[in-house]
């Protein structure tokens, strides 16, 4: 699986309110072709730092991840938190992922520095 092939469809733009803490919401139920998961539903909340993701960037990424062989949920997970961390850093991120019979999970990730508070229902 090539990582930049999975990423190319993701982008963003400047965040218009970069001095401010606030959560970004974002959810798409990917098809899944090669793999065991069956229509996991991935979750996104991330508090941005200079970029925003584009929503339907993202929805497009999502639906893309079906197209690869996912040993189980956690790889699948992983691979989100670090694809968007990669290409917008945001503050904080968490990817919640429910795979149905399989299970849910979460993954989070901050900025080492970053001292902010995550409100409640993130995710």
């Amino acid at each position: 699986m090539d990582v930049l092939c999975r990423r190319e469809c993701l982008s963003g733009r400047p965040n218009p309110a970069p001095r401010r803490d606030y959560v970004v919401l974002l959810q798409v139920r990917a098809t899944m072709v090669q793999s065991a998961l069956t229509q996991p539903l991935v979750r996104l909340a991330y508090i941005p730092d200079r970029l925003l993701l584009d929503p339907a960037a993202f929805e497009r990424y999502v639906r893309g991840l079906g197209r690869w062989m996912w040993p189980g949920p956690e790889d699948l997970a992983v691979a989100v938190i670090d694809d968007v961390g990669n290409e917008i850093v945001p503050r904080w991120v968490r990817v919640s992922l429910d795979s149905g019979a399989l299970g849910s999970l979460i993954v989070e990730e901050r900025q080492p520095l970053w001292r902010g508070t995550v409100p409640d229902g993130a995710w």
